[in-house]
Order: C-alpha cells, then structure tokens, then sequence
C-alpha cells in the first residue's frame, strides 16, 4: 500500500465513524506517474484578495535564479486585499543582485498575482525551535509588517509591464476583453492589432481600426503592425532571388516535381525546382526548354535539380551543359557528399563585379544538406584545384575562377530534416539549429551571409510558423506538393496520399544506392513495396548469388514480386542498360548480378507510381513523410481534403497564410495576452494573390 492509498483509508475511516470529514492540512497533487507530491500546507496558502497563491510555486521560481541559494515565501498583511506576497533569500557566496532584478526575474516566470510585492535579502533566513523555517508569522519576525503602504506602492516590474504607450479610442474600431472573440481579431492579420487594458479589472483585450491619442481612451500597452505571409523568412531571400514569398517547392525525382507546377509557383510569387532526377536526358531536356521558353520571358524566378551520380559523372556534365544552355540560374544540388567540377562550374559561370567592386552572382545553388560535415563544402570557397582545372578545360575563365576563390560556393543551403526519400529522419528542430551554428563559424571567414531554409516535415502552419521561429530564410515544401493537382504522378498516387496518416510511413532499401544499404521513406498505407524492398535487399546480403537462395524463398520472390522468372528480369535489366550505352555482360560477377536484378524492381516501383500502371498498384514506391499525414488532418472537413480539389496555388498560399496568423499570435502571446488554443487552428479558405 503507498503513502497516498494509506491517507484515504485513514480519511474514509474518520469519515464514516466520526461522520466528519478530515480536512488535510497539506497541499499537493498526484503527478502523471500516480505518484502524490506534497507542495505545502494549507494554513501557509496565501490568500491575496481571493486568489490562492502556493508559497512552494514561487519559492521554486525565486531559487531557479543563478544568484539565489535558499528562498522563503509567506504572506504578509495587506490592509485591501487581506494578505499579499512576499519573500525572503539568502544569496550564493559572492553573488549579487538587487531586490529590483529579482522582482523582474519572477514576473517574467508566474502571473502578476504572485509576484512577491517585497523581497528581503538576508544572510541567513530565520527558523522555529526544530530548526525548520516557519512561514507563518515570518512577516512579523522579519518586522515589515508596518510598511505596506510603502511596500505595496513599489510595483516597478508590473507596473512596466503594464506600462503604457498612448490611449485607444474605439472609433470604428472594434474592442474586446473577451478571449472567446480573440481568435476572429488576430487572424485579420492584414489590420493593425492594439493591446489593451482594463487597470480596474486588470484585464488585458484587444482593439482593432480606432484611432491612438496620447491624452485619453482606453490604455494601450502595445500596438502591433499588420502581418503579411511575404514578411515570413528573410528579406535578403525574396530581393535575391525575386521571389515574393519565401517558399519553394521540392525537386522530387522523376518528374513528380512538374513543369507545371513549377510553372504554377513561380506565378504565385514562390520557387519551384523541376525534378530531373530519374529521368532520361531527353526527357528533362524538353521540360525544360519548355519551362525556360515560358517564365524566362515573364521573368520569373524557377530551378532544376541536380542530383549526384558519383556512378556516372558524365551524366552531371550532360545536365550542366544543358541547363546552363535554358538559362537555369537555379539549382538544388542533392545527395552531394562533396563537390564536383559540374557544381563548382555553375557556381562560377557569370560571376562579375559591381559598380562598386563587389562580387555578384548570376547562378545560385541551393545544397540539400542534413550532415555539418557536408555543408562545410558548401560555405567555403571552391578548391583551387578544380578551379585551375575548369580554366584549363575551358570551362570558367581566369577571373571567374578568381572571383570564385574569394566567396563561399553557395548562398543558400536547405537543412533537411525528417522527410519523404533519402532522409536520416532527424528533426528539423534539432538538425536546424545545429547546421547553422556550424556553418557560421566557417561563412564569417569569408564575410558571406548564408541564407538557411527549412526542408522535411513542412505540412501545416504550425510546421511553417516553427520552421521560421527557428530562423529559416526559406521553407522547402515537398510531399505534401506532391499531392497537388500540378504534381507529375498519377491519380491513383495522389489518392493514397490523400488517405494516408502520420503513422502510415516506412523506411525501406533504395535503389540507387541499393548495395550500400542506403533507405528512402516511402508510403506503407496501400502499398507492399516498402516491406518488398527490405526483403530483396535481406535475401542479397544472407546469400552470394541467385543460386544460393532457397527454393521457396525464390519462388515466392519470382510469384509476387518480379511476376516472372529472374532470369527473365536479368534479359529485361540488360536490354535496359544497353538502351543507355551500357553493355552488361552475363559474365558480371554473381553478387553484381543479384544486385541489378533486384535494382530492377525497386527502380521500377517508383516508375509504375508515377505512371499509374494499374496492375501494380500494390508494388508503387511513392516518397512520402509525415508530413502528409499532418497534413490530411489539417485540411479534414475543407475543401483541400479532396485530391482533385489540392490546386497547388491553394496549397502554397494557405500554408503561408496560416504560418503567419500563427505567428501574429506567438507575438501577442509574448505580451503576455491570454489566448485560446483554437488561436492557433487556421482552416483551409479559398485564397487568390493580387
């Protein structure tokens, strides 16, 4: 039996034979273990006017302070309000701070109601008989009982913050002290919001439109400006890169990231990178001379992928000729573990100085990094010796390569976090701020300002509102856009993705990196490919050829899986690599051999989903995060929770537009208003862009 089960058998007995209650002179509660915890007693609770203050809660708070060694809290007479607080503490040794810092230090931590009126600084705190300090009574020992008018009239940090800066007189405007009717008044973001105060009831409201005197009204205590979903991020971001909200759509692979839709985000003020990765260089040619004929001449801003092929670094080059011939000056550079001379050349292509003798840039890339150890090749200047080698081959001139030894490589580097393909599945909450303490140290050597956005895991406003509280420049918006209208794929993948919760995610073997082990995290809910994947890529590292797996094992790999005999799949996988210029031949060593056969299916897992083949439905490979589950649940009930209603212009704008009535809420709750969580729920509307 514990300690609190003991006290209630002792209160049930005096209840039922004395047929009277048992009061308990102690205060406390049970913690979310079931175990009790004791805070004080009752005949110490202070009693301020009718609200019940706990001496142990402030006590907590005045010890928490890195000058306060032993602190006493107990009440003291109030000729009004019956008893107010104050309080009692013993300094560390050769610490030093004054009443005042102490007074401000509690009233940053607890409600105005108990922040002490008075605070004694003593060299020791006085104690009863037994040798316990006794709060009761400890006003009179300490002998302040006879000043309290005095005392009471020393309110510098309440008063301050309750300072106030003008009146408001209410006009047109509307005023209320209601929280109930908070919400309708800080998601108007587009108006100045007013903070307000009612002294007698101490009271704090909201007030919008009105007009600000300095003579009379209603006490303002603060008035903030109107907020706008293009002020999220950095202002240096949207100037550089002529972009009127700091937002980008992710390159997914294969096309997934369209023409179309980057197409769309550029005419809605945002950035879009087209997927090249996974497609043939005829393929990729065309979109983009198609996308270049188009917002090259309404001058939009828009990129491309580059994605790293240390297998087949010709194909790097082929792309690079390529899209330096559209005029891309935009890349996003993924799965790079160092650099190349293809990045390092587009980096360096068009550098040239100012009027003023600064270097400027014409081609920008944006690295997708989630290891420090990466991103230091990113903000550092290129190596010489690919430099020297780019001006030998022709590639860059000499003051190009000149230019470029003297800045980072980069401007812009996207952190990405937990998220839909390759990921190391960290938080963006953690990874974030630890990259960019990195990178600074080694970008403040070249006195070049890094712009940082925030990739993985962007799905809601409470994900975009976070992602810019953390200091991104930028956010990256991947799966969720994959489910858009505009998005390459097709409607039986948009519709799994529509259903799909947080949870309905998996990890499993990727294909371009199949022999090292490397993942990707794809959708589980509708699809066996993820679990397919694991067990081709178990089956390659317990046996060293076809020959060596079981019977059975093999069987059901050529049933379900490949739909034919692996021998079949190792025709089709030659014919494939000899439309590429490949020739494989069957005398490849039997290890190899296993690896490409089961390449096969996982390469084309992700072709079948983005085409739609209806047949393999079960076997789509669709890269997907949490972030689209987060994402169903916020657009449940509105018009976005249809797949064929997603219209990427609706997606973007609406994540932007919850982000920053989100964060206009975060600023008043840091004034100290009171808020209603249902402050913080922004729904779906229909939104247009002037």
């Amino acid at each position: 039996m514990n300690y609190y089960e003991r006290i209630q058998r002792s209160i049930d007995y005096f209840e039922e034979n004395l047929k009277m209650p048992l009061k308990l002179e102690r205060v406390g509660g049970m913690d979310s273990g079931g175990y009790l915890f004791i805070t004080g007693r009752i005949k110490e609770i202070i009693n301020r006017g009718g609200e019940k203050i706990s001496p142990w809660e402030v006590e907590e708070v005045l010890k928490s302070h890195p000058a306060v060694r032993q602190a006493v809290t107990f009440s003291m007479p109030h000729k009004k309000l019956g008893e107010t607080v104050a309080s009692a503490v013993v300094l560390k040794d050769k610490a030093s701070v004054t009443e005042m810092k102490l007074r401000e230090f509690t009233a940053r931590r607890l409600v105005f109601f108990k922040v002490p009126v008075k605070i004694i600084i003593l060299d020791k705190i006085p104690v009863g008989s037994t040798g316990k300090i006794q709060c009761r009574g400890i006003a009179e020992k300490l002998c302040i009982t006879s000043d309290i008018e005095k005392t009471d009239s020393i309110k510098p940090v309440q008063e301050n913050i309750m300072k106030t800066i003008g009146y408001y007189i209410t006009g047109k405007g509307r005023t209320t002290f209601d929280t109930n009717e908070f919400r309708s008044l800080i998601h108007d973001i587009r108006n100045p919001i007013h903070i307000i105060y009612q002294s007698d009831k101490r009271l704090m409201g909201l007030a919008t439109g009105g007009e600000i005197s300095s003579t009379k009204g209603i006490p303002l205590i603060a008035s903030l400006p109107p907020m706008y979903p293009e002020w999220l991020g950095d202002r240096s971001f949207l100037e550089t890169h002529k972009v009127r909200f700091a937002c980008t759509g992710g390159a997914m692979a294969r096309g997934i990231s369209s023409a179309a839709m980057v197409i769309e985000l550029a005419r809605c003020g945002m950035m879009g990178f087209f997927g090249s990765g996974g497609m043939k260089i005829e393929e990729v040619e065309k979109e983009i001379k198609y996308i270049s004929e188009i917002l090259n001449k309404e001058g939009l801003s828009w990129g491309a992928n580059l994605i790293h092929t240390p297998h087949n670094p010709l194909l790097e080059e082929t792309l690079m000729d390529m899209y330096l011939k559209y005029g891309v000056r935009r890349i996003s550079a993924s799965a790079f573990t160092g650099l190349t001379p293809s990045l390092v050349r587009f980096a360096s292509s068009g550098l040239y100085r100012d009027s003023k003798g600064f270097i400027r840039r014409k081609n920008y890339i944006f690295a997708k990094i989630s290891h420090p150890e990466v991103a230091k090749h990113f903000v550092s200047p290129p190596p010489e010796q690919i430099l020297k080698s780019l001006v030998l081959s022709g590639k860059i001139t000499r003051e190009e390569a000149e230019m470029s030894g003297r800045i980072t490589l980069c401007e812009d580097l996207d952190i990405e976090g937990d998220s839909g393909g390759h990921t190391d599945n960290r938080p963006l909450n953690a990874l974030f701020p630890a990259i960019v303490s990195f990178c600074n140290k080694i970008s403040d050597k070249y006195h070049c300002k890094i712009r940082y956005g925030a990739a993985g895991g962007i799905g809601t406003p409470q994900s975009v509102a976070s992602a810019f509280a953390l200091g991104a420049s930028h956010i990256v918006v991947g799966s969720v856009y994959q489910s858009a209208v505009e998005a390459g794929t097709s409607s039986q993948v948009k519709e799994l993705l529509s259903r799909s919760g947080i949870s309905d995610v998996m990890m499993t073997i990727s294909a371009d990196r199949f022999e090292t082990g490397s993942r990707v995290q794809v959708l589980k809910k509708g699809t066996m490919m993820g679990l397919r994947g694991n067990l081709l890529y178990k089956v390659y590292k317990h046996h060293d050829c076809i020959e060596d797996i079981p019977e059975k094992i093999l069987k059901d790999i050529e049933k379900n899986i490949f739909r034919m005999t692996l021998q079949e799949v190792w025709e089709k996988t030659k014919d494939y690599f000899a439309t590429e210029g490949q020739i494989i031949s069957d005398n490849i060593k039997a290890k190899n051999k296993m690896a490409l056969i089961f390449k096969w299916y996982l390469g084309n897992s992700a072709h079948w989903a983005v085409s739609g083949r209806a047949d393999r439905l079960i076997d789509y490979q669709i890269w997907c995060s949490s972030a689209m589950g987060a994402f169903n649940e916020w657009v449940k009930g509105s018009f976005l929770e249809d797949p064929e209603k997603r219209l990427l212009k609706q997606i973007a704008l609406n994540l932007m537009e919850g982000g920053a009535i989100l964060t206009r809420g975060h600023q008043l709750r840091t004034y100290g208003v009171p808020l209603r969580n249902d402050v913080f729920l922004y729904r779906p509307e229909v939104l247009d862009i002037d």
